[in-house]
Parts: structure tokens; sequence; C-alpha cells
């Protein structure tokens, strides 16, 4: 029986030696799509990502590195745990003797953490691929798991598809004034000739009527234009005199 006993012991005690830490993140993959919105030059976006315990005995003591493999120049990132946030030159929660291990997050078999990723994107849209390893404390020289965060952020749109299809230049043929409908963003009105040369140019505001008195009857272009998208809409007008 000793024997016996002798015998599980030496075949067990290395499984147990060679046992790591597991560990799952989500979501997975890390994949996060964002659109810049206003003109706001501290806009930030962040990724949230769960980090889970899944061994069976053993506690983590958490340490995470990042890194940036690859982002605009424009761009900074940082982290924030379920305490605190760090600032975007920390690559790392566990920097000595300045971070207390009473610092570091400690997840027992089961447990779970939220980190955010927070990326200040200074109104520059862009991709990146942020690499986040996970270590344990206690074993720094092999990270658990490294996976990477990568995260597109697109320009913004200051005016969508369907409010500029709703601009309207009318009435369209016209003796001396337009009005606009469907507008909510347009800024400025400027009508050209066919030789494009700038004829007026209006300051755009709700119910207004643009007047082309004292304009030669003909075909003109009227651009539509808001201070942020740029040109909206030129729409042909045909101006052309009051026949009874």
């Amino acid at each position: 029986m000793k024997q016996f006993i002798l015998l599980v012991l030496v075949f067990i005690l290395p499984q147990l030696s060679l046992a790591q830490i597991e560990v799952e993140v989500l979501p997975d993959p890390l994949v996060f799509e964002f659109e810049l919105e206003g003109n706001d030059p501290f806009q930030s976006v962040f990724a949230p990502v769960i980090i889970k315990n899944i061994s069976i005995y053993d506690t983590l003591a958490m340490v995470w590195v990042r890194e940036v493999i690859s982002a605009p120049e424009e761009w900074s990132s940082f982290v924030c745990d379920y305490s605190q946030c760090f600032p975007s030159y920390m690559d790392s929660n566990w920097m000595p003797p300045a971070t207390p291990i009473e610092d570091i997050p400690v997840l027992a078999p089961g447990e779970e953490s939220v980190f955010n990723l927070y990326v200040h994107t200074n109104q520059v849209p862009g991709e990146a691929v942020i690499q986040f390893c996970i270590y344990d404390l206690y074993d720094l020289d092999t990270p658990i798991i490294c996976p990477e965060f990568n995260i597109t952020v697109s320009g913004f749109t200051a005016v969508s598809d369907k409010e500029i299809s709703s601009l309207q230049v009318y009435p369209n043929p016209t003796t001396d004034f337009f009005m606009l409908g469907g507008d909510t963003v347009v800024d400025q009105v400027v009508v050209y000739n066919l030789l494009g040369r700038q004829v007026r140019s209006f300051h755009a505001y709700q119910n207004a009527r643009y007047d082309l008195s004292g304009l030669p009857d003909g075909i003109y272009l009227v651009s539509l234009l808001n201070e942020e998208a740029g040109t909206l809409k030129t729409v042909r007008l045909s101006k052309r005199a009051f026949r009874p």
C-alpha cells in the first residue's frame, strides 16, 4: 500500500509543479469599432475587457503590461481598472517601488475583473493594435496570455445622407427668389452662373427667402454648404420672368 501511495505521488507531483494559472479574456477577439462625434478635442473611446481566472486552484495576482504595436502618432492610450486609472506613460500596473503590492488586483479561481482601455484620438481617425499581456506577480518572466486590442475609429459625418437627400430648392423655376425645403443643416447658400462666377451669397436660416432680383434670366447653380461638411448639394435653378 505504501508503495502504491509513493507511486501515485511520484506521478502527481510533477504534474502539479507544471500547473499554470489559466485566464479567459472576453470579448474574444478584442475588436472594437468607433465613429468620431462632434469636435470635442478631449473625446476618448474606450474598449472594455473582462479578465477571468479560470484556474481550478491557483489565485492570480494580476500584473498587466500594455504595448502599442501600431497607432496614429496623434493617439494616446491608458488603462483603468476597478479602482484607478493609470496615466498614458504607465505601461503597466506594476512599477516598484512606486506601486504598492496592495494595489495589484487579486483574482481567486472563478473571479473576474473589468478593465477599460481608453484611447484619446485627438479627433484623428485611424486604426490601432495594442497588446495587453497578463502576468502573475510571482512569475513575471512568462506571460499567461497576450491578447491584442484591434481598434478602428472612423471619421465623423457631420451631416447624414438622409439630411442631404431631403434638401430642396423651390420654387424651381422661379422669378426672383427661392427657398429651401428640408433645411436643418445648411449654413450658407451660394449662387453661381454657368461660367462658375459667384453672383449671390447668403447666410442660411430657417424659412428664408433668397433674393435673385436683378439677375438676368437663365440657369444658375445653387450650392448648399455646411461649415463642417463643406458642400452638401448643388442644384440647377432656372430663373425666368413671369409671363401671364
